[in-house]
């Protein structure tokens, strides 16, 4: 059976990060600098939340540049980055760190840098880019999810709204 550090590393970094800080102070146990401690094994569990977040969101950013221009000669290096970011994403997701992504807040900062990393040759970025994260979770992490399929459901996603006609009045 598997423990709490090989399941889910965020929740057994805080776990023991509580227990070392409640320790400082305590008489009868040995001196030592209890607080450092544990922040430094609280960071353990954070650095995984951190580089999960890092996968995605270079996925979120390729999905999004390879949208907004879709001519570019980088499509074979933005394929290389999505799926070396889904491979990050994909070794630290635990529970703890699934309940605590903000994939909106992921989205948007992805959008962002998408913006920074797009030919100044592109004229602009096309209307209707949802300021919410159009994929789930599940989505980002299945094996079948690419750079092409991220582009194509962007694409998909976004020529498809039509808003609804009105319907002709007789009078």
């Amino acid at each position: 059976m598997k423990s709490l550090y090989d399941t889910d590393l965020l929740l057994w970094s805080e776990e023991q990060a509580s227990a070392l800080a409640a320790l400082a102070g305590v008489d009868g146990v040995p001196s030592a600098d209890w607080e450092r401690l544990a922040s430094s094994i609280a960071d353990v569990g954070l650095s995984a939340l951190t580089h999960l977040e890092n996968g995605l969101r270079t996925m979120l950013v390729q999905a999004i540049a390879g949208y907004c221009d879709s001519d570019s000669l980088l499509r074979h290096e933005r394929n290389r980055r999505t799926l070396s970011g889904q491979s990050e994403a994909d070794s630290d997701l635990s529970p703890t760190i699934r309940a605590r992504l903000d994939l909106d807040r992921l989205w948007r900062e992805a959008f962002d840098q998408a913006m920074t990393e797009i030919p100044r040759r592109v004229l602009g970025v096309p209307p209707g880019i949802p300021r919410t994260c159009p994929f789930t979770l599940d989505e980002l992490l299945d094996d079948d999810f690419t750079y092409d399929r991220a582009v194509e459901r962007l694409y998909i996603l976004l020529t498809s709204w039509r808003p609804k006609a009105e319907k002709d009045v007789e009078t």
